[in-house]
C-alpha cells in the first residue's frame, strides 16, 4: 500500500532500503524513479484514478530490475506548505521560495506552449480519443 511521504521520510526509506542490499548475501539491484500522475488525465498511469493535486509525484521502485512499483507519494504543495506559511509570517525561506516560483513559472511557460503547439497540430484532444 503506498503512503503520502514527506522528502525527508522518503531519504530515510532510501538509505534504509541501500543499506539491507548492502547487507544482503545475494547481489540485487534497486531502480528508483518518479511518475508525474497527473498527465495522464482520466487516471494515474499506474490504474488508479487520477489525483486530485496535480502536483502529486510518485516515486517508483524497481529490484533487479523488476517492474516498477508504487512506493510512495509526495505532494509537491504539501510539501512546500508550512514552508510558505513561515515565509509569510517572517520571510523565512524567501529566497529559495523566490527561485522556486520563478522555475515553476518558467516551467508552466513550457507546458502552456507545448500544449499550444500540439493542438495546433493534433486538434484539441491531439491523438487521444474525446
Amino acid at each position: 500500500m503506498t503512503k503520502l511521504v514527506s522528502f525527508e521520510m522518503m531519504r530515510e526509506a532510501m538509505e534504509t532500503a541501500i543499506e539491507k542490499l548492502e547487507t544482503e548475501e545475494e547481489s540485487s539491484s534497486i531502480d528508483l524513479a518518479i511518475s508525474l500522475p497527473a498527465v495522464w488525465g482520466d487516471s494515474d498511469g499506474w490504474d488508479g484514478p487520477p489525483p486530485d493535486d496535480p502536483l502529486m509525484i510518485y516515486i517508483l521502485a524497481s529490484v533487479d530490475h523488476g517492474d516498477y512499483t508504487v512506493e510512495g507519494k509526495i505532494s509537491l504543495s504539501e510539501e512546500l506548505h508550512d514552508r510558505l506559511e513561515a515565509c509569510a509570517e517572517d520571510t523565512s525561506f524567501s529566497e529559495g521560495l523566490r527561485r522556486i516560483a520563478t522555475g515553476l513559472r518558467d516551467l508552466a511557460d513550457k507546458i502552456d506552449e507545448a500544449i499550444t503547439a500540439g493542438e495546433r497540430a493534433w486538434g484539441p484532444h491531439g491523438n487521444q480519443m474525446p
